[in-house]
């Protein structure tokens, strides 16, 4: 099986690991735990695996915790001057974000349509991303200081963990497809 249609079965609100029918092979959860034990994941990538994919709500704070000391240690990197309570719920935005389920309802947050074509209301991420209003909502900021200070801030933030998103879905289309270069 492909890779990628591999990694279409990783989805957080399906069903099971199984597709029906004749033209595809069964990927039972049990293979993806191993896929996740073999190489070096880093603690992000392999928190945000439990958390998302086994649905493990302990390495959801794991990795709460772990972003938490990512956000502060960029926040000491680049010089903000904010009190460590509006860290902490930068942290809790991007993780809440990327695991909640704003799936797609168009390609069922797949991100491929049924043709095989990428999605266009989610541009083939599979889910749709909370509006601005909802994310300064979140993180208690008012709507002038997120526009001029925190959203820029939050996009790098966001981008770390979509960053550990990424490798980690490297590292299982690897591991799944029996190509192992960890």
């Amino acid at each position: 099986m492909h890779p990628a249609l591999q990694l279409q079965l990783l989805n957080l609100r399906s069903p099971s690991w199984q597709r029906s029918g004749a033209a595809y092979k069964s990927l039972q959860w049990e293979d993806v735990a191993a896929a996740l034990g073999m190489g070096q994941l880093p603690p992000i990538p392999l928190a945000l695996a439990r958390a998302k994919f086994c649905d493990d709500r302990h390495q959801g704070k794991v990795l709460l915790v772990l972003m938490t000391e990512q956000v502060l240690k960029l926040a000491e990197q680049e010089s903000w001057r904010c009190r460590k309570a509006v860290l902490v719920k930068l942290a809790q935005l991007a993780c809440h974000e990327l695991l909640s389920a704003h799936h797609c309802k168009q390609c069922g947050g797949r991100g491929i349509t049924r043709r095989g074509l990428s999605c266009s209301p989610c541009r083939g991420k599979g889910r749709i991303p909370m509006t601005t209003a909802a994310r300064y909502r979140f993180a208690a900021i008012d709507k002038r200081n997120w526009d001029r200070r925190w959203n820029q801030r939050y996009e790098q933030v966001y981008s770390q963990l979509c960053e550990a998103e990424n490798q980690l879905l490297g590292h299982l289309a690897r591991q799944l497809n029996g190509r192992n270069t960890d």
